[in-house]
């Protein structure tokens, strides 16, 4: 290889570590904690509207270590929000806590009121049923024995293999 290509081989090879380094500071560089906020609500929502409430929740925990470390501001219906993807996980008692906190800041004039009502008396109806979880009753004297199972699980009697019912 003579001078020449030798030089362009090396002009090439610094370009592309300046642009792997370009990317790689880029990538271990934060947003400012505001927009992290906004990020982690659009993901929050986003989850929420797919109905993946784990992930929802991991969204919303971010937010809070947002606050906690920076001191931003929770959008006003963040506790909502958090009420709606504890809820249907099953974990009613958490949905409780966000919705009735949400009502305490937000009040009557809150854009959710009446939503955030309504999740009150769901997650208060899921709970009080979970509590009747192992309950047998029977409709009538000669109709079969039945248990209340716990909302959110499913027997339907049959084995299982790969997820199909045996038959």
């Amino acid at each position: 290889m003579n001078w020449t290509g030798c030089r362009a081989a090396l002009s090439a090879l610094a370009v592309g570590l300046a642009v792997l380094s370009a990317t790689k500071s880029a990538i271990g560089q934060e947003l400012p904690p505001a927009m992290q906020l906004d990020r982690y609500t659009l993901q929050a929502d986003r989850h929420i509207r797919s109905e993946d409430s784990a992930e929802a929740l991991v969204a919303l925990d971010r937010i809070l270590a947002l606050q906690a470390k920076h001191g931003v501001e929770v959008p006003g219906d963040f506790w909502f929000k958090h009420a709606q993807a504890a809820l249907r996980p099953g974990a009613p008692g958490d949905a409780i806590a966000s919705v009735l906190r949400y009502l305490e800041l937000a009040g009557q004039e809150g854009e959710h009121y009446l939503p955030a009502l309504e999740l009150l008396d769901a997650a208060e109806a899921w709970l009080a049923y979970n509590d009747r979880a192992g309950e047998v009753f029977s409709d009538c004297s000669a109709c079969p024995r039945m248990g209340v199972v716990p909302v959110g699980v499913v027997h339907d009697g049959l084995s299982r293999v790969g997820g199909r019912p045996v038959r």
